[in-house]
C-alpha cells in the first residue's frame, strides 16, 4: 500500500477505523471530576451574592409598590375631590390599605401610623406638622438592607437612593 491509497482510505474511512488507537474519545473520570469540583467551588461563592440580591429586589419591589399606592391614593382624591386614607398594618389588605410583602418590614419608628394617611381634594396630605416624613422598609433577614421613602406635604412621593437613614 503506497502513500497516496492510505491517504485516500484515511480520508475516504476515517482515522478510526482504520487505527482505533490513534483517536481518543470523551473525557476521563478524573478530568471530569475536578471540572465538578471547579463548578461547585465557583456556584459557592455566587450563592451570597445572589441572596443579597434577591433580599434588595423584594425590598425595592414593595418601595415602588408603596410609592405607586401612596400616589393612587392622591390621584384618586384629586380626582374625585374627596379626602382619600390610605390605612397600614391591618391584617386584610384593602383598596385603602397596604402592608409589606414577607420579608420585608418597616423600619422601627420611620412607619406610617395605624391610622394611615389622608391626602385632601388638593392632594395635599392633611394632618402633617412638618414639611415631608420619611418612612424606612428593610428586609426582615437582613437590616442592612433598607430603602428610604419621602412624603412631602404637598402630596409627592419619591424614594430617596442617597439616604443613609430618615434623620438626615
Amino acid at each position: 500500500m503506497n502513500r497516496d491509497s492510505f491517504a485516500h482510505l484515511l480520508a475516504l474511512y476515517g482515522a478510526k477505523r482504520l487505527h482505533p488507537r490513534l483517536v481518543q474519545r470523551g473525557f476521563t473520570l478524573i478530568e471530569l471530576m475536578v471540572t465538578i469540583a471547579i463548578l461547585a467551588i465557583i456556584a459557592s461563592l455566587a450563592v451570597p451574592s445572589f441572596t443579597q440580591q434577591i433580599r434588595r429586589m423584594q425590598v425595592s419591589r414593595d418601595t415602588q409598590d408603596f410609592i405607586q399606592t401612596l400616589q393612587n391614593a392622591r390621584n384618586k382624591a384629586i380626582l374625585v375631590r374627596r379626602t382619600q386614607s390610605l390605612n397600614f398594618g391591618q391584617t386584610t389588605v384593602t383598596n385603602n390599605a397596604w402592608n409589606p410583602t414577607a420579608n420585608v418590614i418597616w423600619d422601627g419608628t420611620y412607619k406610617p401610623s395605624s391610622s394611615g394617611i389622608s391626602f385632601n381634594m388638593l392632594g395635599y396630605v392633611d394632618g402633617m406638622t412638618g414639611e415631608s416624613v420619611c418612612y424606612s422598609l428593610q428586609s426582615s433577614l437582613d437590616t442592612d438592607i433598607k430603602s428610604f421613602i419621602v412624603l412631602q406635604r404637598n402630596g409627592s412621593v419619591l424614594q430617596d437612593k442617597t439616604r443613609t437613614s430618615c434623620q438626615n
